[in-house]
């Protein structure tokens, strides 16, 4: 939801015009992103990497994820500010996909496409470049049923 603004605004439970909601999507999409990013960037920060390629990296696996299916099947209120919601996800296979990552990258290993002095930068362009193969591909798990518990904060203001 946080990357799909018209998703955003479709399910938006706050009474705001459309525009006003749209504003608010991208907000949280940006936000989404940026903290994502961040985390991704926190993680690498031993290795000597350009930030456009860190910018790349995150773009490629916001891509990966999009392709995760959620449907809410069912939700309740326990109180006032805790609510359960019942989610069917259809969500990414790791195993697969770490198994067709390890696969591309031989693949352009053995190909020659990179030598034995391949430098950081590189080796993550190329991993850059297999996470965008493997999104074209299905590689999505079975969906499963949980129950996830989301509580309001209290207090709180959408700006």
């Amino acid at each position: 939801m946080y990357q799909n603004v018209d998703e955003f605004i479709e399910r938006m439970p706050v009474e705001e015009d459309e525009d006003r909601k749209r504003e608010m999507g991208e907000e949280y999409q940006e936000a989404f992103r940026d903290d994502f990013q961040a985390g991704i960037a926190l993680g690498f920060e031993e290795l000597d990497l350009s930030d456009e390629l860190i910018d790349s990296y995150t773009e490629a696996w916001l891509g990966l994820l999009k392709s995760t299916n959620y449907l809410i099947i069912d939700t309740s209120a326990s109180s006032e500010d805790t609510f359960y919601v019942e989610v069917s996800i259809e969500g990414l296979d790791m195993y697969a996909v770490e198994r067709e990552m390890e696969l591309l990258l031989t693949d352009e290993l053995m190909n020659g496409d990179y030598s034995e002095d391949v430098t950081e930068e590189e080796m993550m362009s190329a991993i850059v470049d297999v996470i965008n193969q493997i999104s074209e591909s299905d590689n999505l798990a079975p969906a499963r049923e949980v129950t996830l518990e989301v509580n309001r904060l209290v207090g709180v203001t959408l700006s």
